[in-house]
């Protein structure tokens, strides 16, 4: 979900930058989901791979996700909350517990 939201995010960017040229620049928010996509991208190729670093929990960049709602970006709030509710999977829980 972390490296949809985010390609989808830098996407939205991409949108408001190339019709909205002007605009662009005066909401901060796009800002904000520039540097989200580019957060959920590096940390969504983290969990596709098998390195110990992809054993942390996802929380806050899913937080970071349901925040993208404020930019009007529909997509990654129900990305996020989808992630949330896959966290509360006991077998994805055991996952992410650290190792003792």
């Amino acid at each position: 979900m972390l490296l949809l939201g985010g390609a989808w995010s830098i996407l939205w960017v991409c949108f408001w930058f190339l019709f909205l040229y002007c605009f662009v620049f005066a909401w901060p928010g796009v800002y904000y989901a520039l540097v989200f996509g580019v957060i959920a991208v590096i940390r969504g190729a983290e969990l596709l791979g098998s390195s110990s670093n992809a054993r942390r929990s996802p929380r806050t960049s899913l937080v970071l996700q349901i925040i993208c709602i404020v930019n009007g970006d529909p997509v990654n709030f129900v990305c996020g909350i989808l992630g949330f509710i896959f966290l509360n999977d006991p077998e994805v829980d055991r996952y992410y517990r650290p190792i003792a």
